[in-house]
């Protein structure tokens, strides 16, 4: 989890991949609010090379501004947002406008882009009673971005699923992210967040991390939790399936 400014500087290293489908990047909201450019730059490099890496994207602080324009609280239970059907009512349209946002960013730099907005995760509820109108993936569907890719697009992802009954559920972008890449086994996994990386209890970022040596100290620590602990939680879901390409 580096900063979002050094990993975009270095994904121009990872050129030398055989499969155009090298990497699934998730790209935090906070990347969309404040460092588009540098994210279009960054991606509009590696199309330049015919790499077509599948951006899934989160939307947390322009959702939280249209809850509190709405005069609603956020909440947070285990780093995934409370999602009641007021607050999804807010949340479809911030995330429909953050996917076309992204993907019109990209076109206008001249990169194809593909907005793929609900077609990729099937999901069911998670915990309704504590968490509301949030989905656990139950399948991925990657028609939607294999079709981007064969037109020569970057595919938009966006973290919303459905529900057998067609009910559209909010997922964790983080876990949607970790989901996506175990479906499609890519070579790199990148989390790209606007808060410069994984920062300890005095705000100094770390730049490294030992799975072997910090994994379990890290949850021990009172500063790790919410979508920080989440973070944790998702890479070592990762590696157990043996996905070797993080960073």
């Amino acid at each position: 989890m580096p900063g979002s400014r050094a990993m975009m500087a270095n994904l121009g290293k990872w050129t030398d991949s055989p499969d155009s489908r090298f990497a699934v990047i998730k790209v935090g909201g906070a990347v969309i609010e404040e460092q588009l450019e540098d994210l279009v730059g960054s991606l509009s490099f590696l199309y330049r090379l015919g790499l077509f890496p599948i951006v899934l994207h989160g939307a947390g602080p322009q959702l939280n501004s249209a809850m509190e324009e709405n005069n609603i609280q956020p909440e947070y239970v285990g780093g995934k947002r409370v999602t009641n059907p007021e607050v999804l009512r807010v949340a479809m349209p911030v995330f429909a406008e953050q996917n076309a946002k992204l993907a019109a960013a990209l076109e206008a730099a001249g990169v194809r882009a593909r907005p793929i907005f609900n077609q990729v995760f099937q999901a069911d509820l998670l915990d309704e009673h504590a968490l509301g109108l949030v989905g656990t993936v139950t399948g991925v569907n990657t028609a939607q971005i294999d079709s981007a890719i064969e037109a020569g697009c970057i595919p938009i992802v966006c973290s919303l699923g459905s529900s057998s009954t067609g009910q559209t559920l909010n997922i964790n972008a983080d876990t949607a992210a970790t989901e996506l890449a175990i479906a499609c086994m890519p070579q790199k996994m990148v989390f790209l967040g606007g808060n410069g990386g994984l920062k300890d209890g005095e705000g100094n970022e770390i730049s490294v991390i030992s799975h072997k040596d910090d994994y379990t100290r890290l949850l021990q620590e009172p500063w790790v939790k919410h979508g920080t602990r989440l973070k944790l939680l998702e890479i070592e879901k990762l590696l157990k399936v043996n996905f070797f390409g993080l960073t």
